[in-house]
């Protein structure tokens, strides 16, 4: 049996030829879409440039676990799950689409490469990541019946609304000046800003045909028209605010 070995060189489209060779292999197993595309090299990439950040992406199920047990370096690191990377950033996207109903799969195969992107810049990946984050934790404090998941399906929507108003966030040139911001033990997210639009957003899911429905909180949430039906309601002193959190 002969073989031909080539080496190829550490190249991005070398890369996406490797990557696709492996992917098309393992789809004759069964293998979930957020597996297969754990080893594409945008993904790889990413988890290098932003260790030097302090984070660890982890690209597959378990592999921070895995990693972290046998490096020191890897343990210190702070775990970013990458579907939720995925869909912080799918919100900050111009379209009414917000990723609330889409299943790991389709996150990883029809919305992958909404996200991935050759000249995005690693701090574009991970700004929208802890914005969310932090949204996440204003509306978990926020306690209110049986609006635990209203607050985390809205806080994509709430990340919408700051890629609307702020124009720091729109600036490539400001992307270090914001990740250092959010990176400041003493920088909070206004959480009056914050409840205002959780309620505002609530309000008009109370008017709305979901209510009181089952699963009424995500299907409303989820609905193409939801985020101009909030931006609406957003009045000119709660916009003036949002334009000025990373001022």
């Amino acid at each position: 049996l002969f073989a031909k070995i080539i080496s190829i060189k550490d190249e991005i489209s070398n890369l996406n030829f490797i990557d696709g060779i492996i992917e098309a292999i393992n789809r004759q197993n069964t293998m979930d879409e957020r597996q297969l595309k754990s080893n594409h090299p945008l993904q790889r990439r990413l988890q290098l440039k932003v260790e030097s950040l302090g984070y660890y992406y982890e690209r597959k199920e378990k592999q921070y676990k895995e990693e972290s047990k046998i490096s020191r370096k890897i343990a210190e690191l702070i775990r970013i799950d990458n579907r939720d990377l995925v869909r912080a950033n799918l919100a900050t996207d111009k379209e009414s689409y917000l990723p609330i109903k889409d299943t790991e799969n389709i996150l990883f195969s029809l919305r992958f490469d909404d996200v991935f992107k050759e000249e995005k810049h690693p701090l574009e990946y991970i700004i929208p990541y802890l914005i969310w984050k932090k949204i996440v934790k204003i509306g978990n404090n926020y306690q209110f019946k049986n609006r635990h998941i209203f607050h985390k399906n809205c806080s994509y929507h709430i990340i919408k609304l700051f890629y609307t108003y702020s124009p720091e966030l729109k600036n490539k040139l400001n992307l270090r000046k914001i990740f250092d911001k959010l990176e400041d033990s003493n920088f909070e997210l206004d959480d009056r800003l914050l409840k205002d639009i959780f309620n505002l957003a609530y309000k008009k899911f109370e008017k709305s045909k979901w209510y009181g429905q089952e699963y009424g909180q995500r299907d409303f949430l989820s609905n193409t028209k939801t985020f101009e039906l909030i931006n609406n309601s957003i009045n000119h002193t709660l916009r003036n605010q949002i334009a000025k959190i990373f001022d």
